[in-house]
């Protein structure tokens, strides 16, 4: 594997790493909502 092939590779890794982060940060805002909402109707 050549340098750029390597970098092209790494690049590659590094967005998808960036679009699971989204998604597990989404996840996380959607259950923190959940939350709120569960201790706002029992309150």
């Amino acid at each position: 594997m050549t340098r750029k092939e390597m970098i092209a590779f790494l690049e590659a890794n590094c967005k998808e790493l960036d679009v699971k982060k989204l998604q597990f940060e989404r996840m996380i805002h959607a259950l923190k909502l959940e939350e709120a909402a569960t201790e706002a109707a029992s309150a």
